[in-house]
C-alpha cells in the first residue's frame, strides 16, 4: 500500500465538496449493486472528478508502475464517489475483477472523527467476520490515512471501512478507483 499527500487538497475540497453533498442530499439512497452489505453511498464520478485523476493521481500511478516494473502499459480509469455519514461503513471487500492491476482512494473530506480506509492482512477465519462483529484483529493494518491522502493498493488487498468513532453531523467522501488494462 502506498500512501502520499495531494498538493492542493484544500482547493480541490472547496472546489468539490459542497456539490457532492448536495447530490448526496438530493439522492441519498444511491450505491452500486455490489455494495448490498453495505451502509454506503456511492455514485460514478463525473467529468470533473475524472480530471483530478490526470492532475494529481496519473504520476503517482506511474511511479508505482515503474517502482513495480510495470512495462509500458495503456489503461482505463473507472472512478466513484463515497460519501458517508457518522453512522455508514463498507464490509470487507477487494476489487478483483477482469484486467484490474491497481486501486486507489483519495480522502476529500475526513471529520477528525471520521475514520479512514482500513487494510486487512487476511489470513483466518476471524478476519473474514472482523467486520460484522466487535472484535480486535492483530492482522488490521491502518495507514493513519487524512483528509488529502491518496491510497493506492493491489486489488487483492482486502480493506473496509468502518463507521465513525462517534457522532457527528460531517460527512466523509472519498474518490475511489480501479485502474484497468486496456491491452
Amino acid at each position: 500500500v502506498y500512501k502520499t499527500k495531494i498538493a492542493d487538497s484544500e482547493i480541490i475540497k472547496k472546489k468539490l465538496a459542497g456539490k457532492i453533498i448536495n447530490k448526496f442530499q438530493h439522492d441519498p439512497n444511491e450505491k452500486a449493486d455490489w455494495a448490498d452489505l453495505c451502509n454506503t453511498w456511492q455514485v460514478h464520478a463525473n467529468k470533473e472528478v475524472e480530471k483530478l485523476f490526470y492532475v494529481y493521481f496519473e504520476k503517482h500511478i506511474l511511479e508505482w508502475f515503474k517502482f513495480f516494473n510495470f512495462p509500458g502499459i495503456r489503461y482505463e480509469v473507472d472512478m466513484w464517489i463515497n460519501v458517508h455519514t457518522y453512522d455508514m461503513y463498507q464490509e470487507m471487500h477487494e476489487h478483483i475483477g477482469q484486467n484490474i492491476i491497481l486501486c486507489g482512494n483519495y480522502n476529500l473530506q475526513l471529520d477528525n472523527k471520521d475514520r479512514a480506509l482500513k487494510f486487512i492482512k487476511r489470513n483466518t477465519y476471524l478476519d473474514n467476520v472482523q467486520t460484522l462483529l466487535p472484535v480486535e484483529s492483530k492482522n488490521k493494518t491502518d495507514l493513519n490515512a487524512v483528509e488529502g491522502d491518496l491510497l493506492l493498493f493491489a486489488p487483492t488487498q482486502a480493506h473496509f471501512v468502518p463507521r465513525a468513532s462517534e457522532k457527528h453531523d460531517g460527512y466523509r467522501i472519498t474518490i475511489s478507483f480501479n485502474v484497468r488494462s486496456s491491452h
